[in-house]
């Protein structure tokens, strides 16, 4: 799924999978878009879970991946 340019659509988001009992998880794309802007920068440092994050980056990969959760989470 897209990212919402609303990060407060994204809180919502997330609330939601946590609800149901999910997780959830950004990849490179995503955390490279979010990361891009100070305020995207401001949410990630909030939003996610700097334990789970994982990366391969070499010069054939670039993989990241970390996990996000609501700030009430």
């Amino acid at each position: 799924r897209e990212l919402p340019a609303d990060t407060a659509e994204f809180d919502s988001d997330l609330r939601d999978v946590y609800a149901r009992g999910g997780t959830a998880w950004l990849e490179t794309s995503a955390i490279d878009q979010l990361s891009a802007r100070p305020e995207g920068e401001a949410w990630m440092k909030q939003h996610s879970q700097e334990e789970t994050r994982h990366s391969f980056v070499n010069k054939a990969y670039n993989l990241k991946f970390v996990q996000v959760v609501p700030v009430n989470q």
